[in-house]
Formats: C-alpha cells, structure tokens, sequence
C-alpha cells in the first residue's frame, strides 16, 4: 500500500512538472505595448518573438488588431530561426503567419525570432487611440506534425502622444481670476489645496467647451491618479475601459460626467447637465 502511494505521489509530480513545461510555451511581442508618438501615417515594427521548452518544428499564428486605429501593412522574416516555408497573408482585421524549421530539425529555446511585423497608424481623425494586438490563435507542432502546448500572450498598440483628459488649469480661487498653473494634473492641483479647472475633454463634451464655472476642489475618480474601487491596476481614462472620459465620477461603474460632485459651482451644474441631456438624445 505504501508503495502504491509513493508511485501515485511521483506520477502526481510527473504531470505538474509536464504541465508546467507546457505552460512556459508562448508566442508574443516584443516589446508587448508599443506606441507611436507621431500618430497617424507613422509606423513601428515590433518583433515576434517565441519561448518554447518543447522541441519544434513550426508554427504559425493568427494577429488580430482595430482596423480603425492601425493595420499591419508588412511581414519580414529576416534573421528568423524558423527559416522554410516562411509564409503570411492579410485578412482584413488579423494576419496569418507561419514557418517552418531547416528541414529534418527541430528548435527550442527562449527569446527566438519569428518575424518582424511592421504596425501602421492608418486612423487620420485621430488624435489618439489604442488598439489591441490579440493571438485569436497560436500553434507548435513537433516533427511528426503534432500539437505543442502554447498560448499567445497578447498587446497593445497605441497612436499619438495619448489622450491627457487630467490636464487642466490650476486656480488660487473659484473663479480662477489668480490663475497658479497652466496643464497640470487635477491630483497635483488639488493636492496643493487649489480649484481645478478640466481643458476642453472631448471624451465628454464632444464638441461644446468645457463650462466655463467648472471648478473643483477633488478629482473625479477617472481622473485621481488612483486605481480606485474595481482594482484592476488601470489607473484613470483611458486607460481604465471603466471610464468613458476623464471626468466619470466612478472607476467601478464609469458613466458620464455627473454633476453631483459637491464643488461644482451651479452655473457649471446647469450647463454640464444640458450637456448631458444632449449627449443622451444623440
């Protein structure tokens, strides 16, 4: 009996030390967020990259990304370790690409080269946006053909210098007739014991000027520089998919800029709720 439960205790390691094996298999991107800062009609190349504890002798991927926000427009296998039947085509919102190893040989290792995969900022009424880089599908296959484990560990893209709804001006009163500061960050003003003014957000005015009473006394929580209820380590708009602008009052539940917080000055409740009222009947 007592060597029945050793032998089941070693299988039982076997298959944790196998699965563990596998699990170290990914395909992914170097570096895995890229950004460019120039936007539209500006590209960057980024490298796929593979880490496989298993011996291999292919595979291939499928790259989706937003076809609003960039499109990769080109595919380079140089200095690859993967160097036969290197092969990509297009398919609208995500790529196929593959290779083989040298014939009659198989590859493993960490931080190996598949291709260079050229992004491009192709969104020309944007200031900024982000798109996702997702493997929707990934595969190893040994010499025989068969399935290697792996998973494909996802990106972002982003164009534009990024969208900076917490930028605003700083005010010694409520009325900001003794202006501190221009473009500065509604923590650091308020954190100074000042009023902040919000610059114009489009994420939540859309084309009307921000109120011009607008003054607050403490940060919306899209705009606090806090991971605040949802905990989700994105911090603020728009990095946070909680927050549809900068000035949501709520990272747990988003929802528009509502007028409820106790510093805004009445004129400015009265013209962001006619705002409101008319970005619901759009």
């Amino acid at each position: 009996m007592k060597n029945k439960t050793i032998l089941i205790g070693v299988l039982t390691l076997l298959i944790f030390a196998v699965s563990a094996t596998s699990a170290d298999n990914t395909i992914h991107l170097a570096p895995k967020d890229s950004n460019v800062p120039d936007g539209y009609c500006n590209e960057k190349t980024v490298e796929l990259m593979l880490n496989t504890d298993d011996l291999v002798a292919s595979w291939d991927a499928h790259i989706s990304f937003d076809t609003s926000c960039v499109n990769i427009t080109d595919v380079s296998f140089t200095g690859s370790e993967f160097t036969d039947a290197q092969d990509y085509s297009h398919k609208g919102d995500h790529i196929w690409i593959g290779a083989d190893a040298p014939s009659g040989t198989t590859i493993k290792g960490d931080a190996l080269l598949l291709a260079h995969i050229t992004i491009h900022c192709n969104c020309s009424e944007c200031a900024y946006c982000e798109s996702p880089l997702e493997f929707t599908y990934v595969g190893l296959y040994d010499d025989s053909g068969s399935d290697v484990s792996v998973v494909g560990d996802d990106g972002t893209f982003t164009c534009g210098a990024g969208a900076q709804p917490c930028l605003g001006t700083c005010c010694n009163d409520s009325e900001c007739t003794d202006p501190f500061a221009e473009n500065i960050p509604c923590k650091d003003c308020i954190e100074a014991g000042k009023y902040w003014h919000p610059n114009k957000d489009t994420a939540c005015f859309n084309d009307v000027e921000n109120p011009p009473d607008l003054y607050l006394t403490s940060c919306p929580e899209c705009c606090d520089g806090v991971d605040n209820a949802d905990t989700d380590t994105d911090v603020d708009y728009p990095a946070d998919k909680q927050c549809p602008c900068g000035l949501s009052p709520s990272e747990d539940t988003g929802g528009p800029p509502i007028p409820e917080l106790p510093t805004l000055a009445l004129a400015g409740i009265g013209i962001l709720g006619a705002i409101l009222l008319a970005r619901k009947r759009e």
